[in-house]
């Protein structure tokens, strides 16, 4: 801190080191080929220690702790690694964002997937093991591929189906129950929220080109909101209060993708500045119009006349 500040004028070692590990962090959550090689091993480490409730957790499907909801100890790994963890937990190191592309999606582990409802048992059994060892189903990609196979001319629910899919999956996968595997795939998918499930309706339907295209221009609001890109690209740093596992409606875009819209925006506050103060904001664009919004700000906001200026 500077002298002028009250300060000593000296190096602040701790915020040094700490923003130190955080450049550790970013390389570790490169999860693209250029990963560093440590980062890996350190996959491995983390996935070694897990405690005694973990136990059921296959080696084979442990990916990585920030995208799966499997535990590991802590106190058992290598100080670099207790650092790195602390350090993520203390900045808010975690996948966040308004909304995903099915790319990104697809490219989740489906088995304990950090955000799916937890039904543990789907990541076990006869037909979960015939995915992983016979199918090599591990992401929520590959899930979404064989799901789809329910959807084949002439599958029926039966085990002695004999649509071409389940024709083929017996042929080239040995699978012996091929309709089992295709609804196993089907209700893990069912365990993932709307934000995370490629199979939803998502913001980036209506996000066309057609609709971004005209709003590149300066002074003009883009309003897409979704995170496109590799797995990489969906961590964010200094996250706070509850995830949100739902998105926004964004059909209105293609309803008024050719329409310019003056909208007017304000934000308020009661109480500004005392503990019980209670924020909003509006949006009005016409007398009835749809896209008008009242929006109370949460809780787990600051309440204040600048947040809610921000929001709105």
């Amino acid at each position: 801190m500077p002298i002028k500040a009250g300060g000593r004028n000296l190096l602040n070692i701790a915020a040094r080191n700490e923003a130190i590990t955080v450049t550790w962090i970013k390389s570790y959550l490169d999860l693209g080929p250029n990963r560093p090689t440590w980062a890996s091993v350190a996959d491995a480490l983390i996935a070694l220690h897990t405690p005694e409730s973990e136990r059921g957790v296959e080696e084979s499907v442990k990916v990585n702790i920030f995208l799966q909801s499997w535990k590991t100890k802590r106190k058992e790994l290598p100080k670099d690694l207790q650092n790195m963890l602390k350090i993520s937990a203390k900045h808010g190191v975690r996948l966040e964002g308004l909304a995903f592309s099915r790319e990104i999606l697809r490219q989740m582990p489906v088995w304990y997937h950090i955000e799916s409802n937890p039904i543990r048992n789907l990541n076990r059994g006869r037909q979960s093991s015939c995915l992983k060892e016979n199918h090599r189903v591990y992401t929520v990609g590959d899930t979404e591929k064989l799901a789809r196979k329910i959807g084949t001319p002439r599958h029926n629910n039966r085990k002695d189906c004999r649509c071409t899919s389940c024709a083929e999956l017996r042929s080239s996968a040995k699978c012996k129950a091929p309709n089992r595997c295709m609804n196993r795939a089907k209700q893990l998918l069912d365990t993932l929220p709307q934000k995370w499930n490629p199979c939803s309706i998502l913001p980036e339907d209506f996000e066309t080109q057609e609709v971004a295209a005209p709003r590149r221009r300066e002074g003009t609001f883009d309003p897409r909101i979704t995170t496109k890109g590799t797995l990489s690209d969906a961590f964010r740093i200094f996250t706070e209060g509850r995830k949100c596992n739902t998105t926004a409606d964004m059909s209105w875009l293609s309803e008024t993708q050719n329409e310019a819209i003056t909208a007017y925006t304000d934000g308020s506050c009661e109480n500004n500045g005392e503990e019980d103060a209670t924020a909003g904001a509006g949006i009005f664009v016409s007398e009835n119009n749809p896209l008008n919004r009242a929006i109370r700000i949460p809780k787990e906001l600051v309440q204040s006349n600048q947040t809610g200026e921000i929001i709105s």
